[in-house]
């Protein structure tokens, strides 16, 4: 497991929630690595760096997600993995995720493509 800090600031604050309101647990059950994790505030209309850095999200491994100086809850996430030789494979991308209303996201293979399961605040 590795943390990973995602700290820059939005211009424009959509809603009062304090900072960090949208960290959570990354857990990568898709099996297949994750090399690349992007996010970007729904808003937006480019995508965020590879968080992941030069790291790469096993499968069966977690990371902590932690946010600073963003006030955005909803946001969209791009995951690229690992094909069955270790190159970059397929991208899959989640939609308008609110991170302020769950604390874990797990990552699974539904078959075709990666889906998620959520563990949300208060459960």
């Amino acid at each position: 497991m590795f943390p990973i800090a995602l700290a820059l600031a939005l211009t424009t604050p959509t809603t009062d929630v304090t900072a960090g309101a949208q960290d959570f647990a990354l857990v990568n059950m898709s099996q297949h690595d994750v090399d690349e994790l992007h996010l970007s505030p729904t808003t937006d209309d480019s995508w965020g760096k590879d968080i992941l850095g030069v790291d790469i999200l096993k499968n069966g491994d977690k990371t902590e997600v932690d946010f600073s100086g963003y006030t955005e809850c909803n946001w969209d996430l791009k995951i690229v993995q690992s094909d069955t030789e270790g190159e970059n494979g397929s991208e899959w991308i989640i939609p308008d995720v609110n991170l302020c209303d769950i604390v874990k996201m797990t990552l699974i293979w539904d078959g075709d493509s990666v889906a998620f399961t959520v563990k949300r605040v208060g459960e």
